[in-house]
């Protein structure tokens, strides 16, 4: 067995949500949804779901409720009261640090972090990427040049903003010492599967183009449009969106459940036909087990670790016997949740996320010359031996 100042705090944050998802109770609810049609002019179609009764938040627990909902709504007539229109900005995300790298290929992919990495290397190694363990989102002004002259050939200039884009580290114990993970070559698109070229390397590299290029073009312009409709006491919505200027959107691509989904051309005090209006029966989930990806993310925001530390971390939790991947999800074994509240008893300050991201500041002002390295260990160590003793 194993304890460390990392891998006991990341053991407690997959322990606790694990805690939260047994314990958690579903509640049922329903949802209500009007299919509507215009009477005027061309016939269109829409869908509108209840978000209000009497000036209120819908919140309908129970199925009686639902049908003396559906009951009343029968019988209203339905008159469109207001419609917002808006045009929304949509700006790329900053390029990759090992930590968003990690992240995505989770979500998108189902990878996990130590597979990520192990692909990252091998791009790296083969001179296809610059270095895959770094916090910086910065990137070299020649990188920029070449970038944004691929942008312009390729794509024309209206995709090109004025001036090219800087973006700042959100992580307060960024180190910075690398660049961002970029193509090494931006005219290099994609990989053709070969000698040592598989379908990850494909992928990631691809990932790692895309997001490379899409952080250096114009946000995307999207019209939004959203209509109010009444039915007696009741308020139903329709909202529908349409991308005016794709931007970065040409590169990057839309994420899942982004769709475009327009509304057809309302008049306010239109009165709109009901087709049939659908209850649904829905119940509250409990909060997700962390994924390779989203336990990174949690750890980045609490300064506990570092980008050469997160994939071997989550490894060693799982070679302890620590924690198991059930379908994708990390979840604690007995031993590791045996362990995990041996440790919360006896060793408090050790697993508390506070004073491993308080150790990781100390450690960064020794590497830059701040503080002395031996009154930092002599502090933490004098009196974690002597309870180490007594324990």
């Amino acid at each position: 067995l194993s304890a460390g100042r990392v891998q006991s705090v990341t053991l407690r944050l997959i322990c606790e949500r694990q805690d939260e998802i047994d314990k958690f109770k579903a509640q049922e609810y329903w949802i209500i949804e009007a299919e509507l049609k215009k009477v005027k002019g061309k016939v269109q179609e829409l869908i509108a779901k209840l978000t209000k009764i009497n000036g209120k938040k819908a919140n309908i627990k129970i199925e009686k409720e639902a049908e003396n909902v559906v009951s009343e709504l029968e019988k209203a007539t339905y008159k469109v009261s207001q419609i917002t229109k808006k045009e929304v900005k949509k700006n790329p995300a900053p390029p990759f640090t090992t930590s968003t790298l990690q992240q995505t290929t989770s979500s998108r992919f189902g990878y996990s972090a130590r597979r990520t990495m192990k692909i990252a290397q091998d791009l790296y190694e083969r001179g296809l990427i610059t270095y895959m363990r770094t916090d910086s989102v910065n990137l070299a002004n020649s990188a920029i040049l070449a970038i944004r002259d691929y942008i312009g050939k390729t794509f024309g200039e209206s995709f090109l903003p004025q001036l090219p884009k800087k973006y700042k580290v959100k992580s307060k114990l960024a180190q910075e010492a690398h660049e961002t993970i970029r193509p090494t070559n931006i005219t290099v698109r994609e990989l053709s599967a070969g000698d040592w070229v598989e379908t990850g390397h494909i992928k990631i590299y691809d990932l790692i183009w895309r997001r490379t290029v899409a952080c250096q073009m114009r946000e995307a312009v999207i019209d939004q449009v959203t209509a109010e409709i009444e039915a007696s006491s009741y308020l139903f919505s329709a909202t529908g969106s349409t991308v005016k200027f794709p931007g970065f959107l040409k590169v990057f691509g839309k994420e899942e459940g982004e769709e475009e989904k327009t509304l057809p051309e309302l008049t306010q005090g239109e009165i709109l036909e009901l087709i049939k209006l659908t209850p649904s029966q829905h119940f509250t989930k409990p909060p997700d087990a962390y994924t390779d990806g989203t336990l990174v993310k949690v750890l980045e925001t609490n300064g506990v670790g570092r980008p050469s530390t997160y994939a071997p971390i989550i490894s060693t939790l799982i070679e302890r016997n620590y924690a198991e991947r059930v379908e994708r999800k990390l979840v604690p074994t007995d031993l590791g949740k045996i362990v995990n509240k041996f440790l919360i008893e006896k060793f408090p300050d050790i697993v508390d996320a506070s004073f491993t991201a308080e150790m990781e500041e100390n450690l960064d002002e020794i590497a830059k010359g701040g503080e002395d390295w031996v009154p930092v260990i002599r502090n933490f160590y004098q009196p974690f031996a002597e309870h180490l003793e007594k324990v």
